[in-house]
C-alpha cells in the first residue's frame, strides 16, 4: 500500500518526482536552502563547498515519515582548500519498488573574500518495478548557487536547482525548484536563517535557529509554515568525527528520523556561544547617580558606598554649621 501510494503520487503529479533531497538530520528539511549556517548542514548546495576547507566524507539515512520499507540516503565525499572545491555526492529515496537515484558532481570557489559561487551537474534515475508495471526513466540536470556575505553576521544567497528542466520542461518528471535567504548571526555560535523555497506544490516559508551550546555540541531547530512541520537536531563533534541525529514532524505524514555522521582530515569544533559576555552583561551594575552634596538629603549620601559609617552625618552638620 506504501509503495502503490508513492507511484500514485508521482504518476499523479510528475514533477512530484525527486522531491526528497536532503535527508541528513543537520538539513532540516527533506528540501535544499540557499543558506544555513555552515557547509556541514547544506550538502546539497554547491555555493558552500568551498567553506568546507578539508576532505570531507559523509554519509545519512533517513526513514521519511516512519513507512514501512520507505528509506532515503546519501553519500558525499569533496575536498576545498578555502578558496577552491570538488564534491561528489548519491542520494536514495523509495522502496525496493520504487527508486530515486541521484548522481550529483559539484564544484565551488569563493570568488570574492566575501562571495562564493557554485555549480553542479547530477543524474537522475527513476525506477519503478510493481505488479507486472516496469518504468526506467533518467535525466541529466544542473545546478547554479550564489552565497553573498556583505558582513560576518549577514549571509544572502540563492539556488536554482534543474536548470535544463526550467528551460524545457518537456520531460516533465522533476520540478525546477529554487530557494533564496539570508541568514543573520546576532551572536557569536548562534544563526537564524530564513529561507523561501519554490517546490512543485507551492512556495515554502522556512525559519531555523542554530545555537552551538558547547564547543562539540550543537543544537538545530527549524519551523517550515507551509507543511507546518517542526524539526529538530543535535550534532556531536568527536574530533575529527560529526555525529547527529535528528526528527522531523509533518502535520499528516508523520515523523522522520535520521541519523548521520561526517568524517573530516581536520579537528572540528564548533564556534560557542560567548558565554562570559553573558555573565558580564548579567553582573553589569549600572552607574551611580550623580549627587550635589550642596543639596542632597542625607538618605542620598547614605547611598554612596565609599562613606564610612557616620561620614554622612558629620557632612549634614557641617553643612549647616557653614550655611547654604
Amino acid at each position: 500500500m506504501n509503495t502503490l501510494f508513492v507511484i500514485l503520487m508521482v504518476f499523479q503529479n510528475p514533477p512530484a518526482a525527486f522531491e526528497y533531497r536532503a535527508s541528513s538530520p543537520a538539513a532540516l528539511f527533506p528540501f535544499v536552502r540557499a543558506v544555513s549556517d555552515s557547509a556541514l548542514v547544506n550538502t546539497g548546495n554547491p555555493a558552500y563547498i568551498p567553506l568546507w576547507n578539508s576532505f570531507h566524507f559523509g554519509a545519512s539515512y533517513a526513514r521519511p515519515y516512519a513507512l514501512e520499507g520507505l528509506n532515503a540516503g546519501t553519500s558525499h565525499a569533496g575536498y576545498s582548500d578555502g578558496t577552491n572545491g570538488i564534491q561528489g555526492s548519491y542520494s536514495l529515496f523509495g522502496t525496493g519498488e520504487y527508486r530515486e537515484r541521484g548522481f550529483a558532481l559539484g564544484a565551488g570557489r569563493l570568488v570574492h573574500p566575501r562571495i562564493t559561487a557554485g555549480a553542479g551537474v547530477a543524474r537522475h534515475d527513476l525506477s519503478i518495478e510493481a505488479d507486472g508495471y516496469s518504468r526506467r526513466h533518467s535525466l541529466i540536470d544542473f545546478t547554479a548557487a550564489v552565497i553573498m556575505m556583505p558582513f560576518e553576521w549577514l549571509h544572502i544567497g540563492f539556488i536554482q536547482e534543474n536548470i535544463r528542466s526550467a528551460l524545457d520542461d518537456s520531460d516533465g518528471l522533476i520540478y525546477p525548484s529554487w530557494s533564496t535567504g539570508m541568514a543573520v548571526i546576532p551572536a557569536r555560535g548562534v544563526s537564524i536563517a530564513w529561507n523561501l523555497n519554490r517546490e512543485y506544490y507551492g512556495p515554502i516559508n522556512s525559519f531555523s535557529l542554530s545555537a552551538n551550546l558547547l564547543p562539540r555540541i550543537g543544537v538545530r531547530a527549524g519551523y517550515a509554515r507551509e507543511t507546518s512541520s517542526f524539526s529538530g537536531a543535535v550534532l556531536f563533534s568527536l574530533g575529527r568525527l560529526v555525529v547527529s541525529y535528528g526528527i522531523r514532524q509533518h502535520a499528516y505524514l508523520g515523523a522522520t528520523h535520521s541519523v548521520a555522521v561526517t568524517a573530516l582530515s581536520v579537528d572540528s569544533f564548533f564556534e560557542e556561544i560567548r558565554y562570559e559576555t553573558l555573565r558580564r552583561r548579567r553582573n553589569f551594575t549600572p552607574p551611580a547617580r550623580k549627587i550635589d552634596i550642596n543639596k542632597c538629603e542625607l538618605e542620598d549620601l547614605a547611598e554612596i558606598p565609599v562613606l564610612r559609617e557616620g561620614i554622612p552625618e558629620r557632612i549634614m552638620k557641617y553643612r549647616q554649621m557653614i550655611g547654604p
